[in-house]
């Protein structure tokens, strides 16, 4: 897990997948619900960059939730996802499709 640089960029989102999924083969909660939120924080600020935004939270769900152009994204509830089932659609692919849908 030492090692990944991080970037505001797309191309980041393989190391925050390997982090999470690195810190989930350890079995200790703590480190790995820090690491959720802090890798969600990071996914959601790689679409920031790419498209704005903003962190605002949601009533509705109890999430943080990143704005962009009217839509709500919640890329912590994401990385939990992910984590949780790593065979779906990682966070490479939430990413350009958040961007991509923003774009629009």
């Amino acid at each position: 897990m030492i090692g990944f640089e991080l970037q505001p960029r797309v191309s980041s989102c393989d190391a925050l997948e390997s982090i999470v999924l690195g810190l989930s083969e350890l079995d200790e909660a703590g480190p790995l619900s820090g690491a959720v939120f802090m890798c969600g924080v990071y996914l959601g600020e790689i679409i920031r960059t790419e498209v704005g935004g903003d962190w605002t939270y949601s009533n509705q769900t109890t999430q943080y939730c990143l704005e962009v152009a009217g839509r709500q994204y919640f890329p912590i509830e994401q990385v939990r996802d992910y984590v949780e089932r790593p065979a779906e659609k990682g966070l490479l692919f939430y990413a350009q499709a958040a961007i991509s849908k923003s774009n629009a």
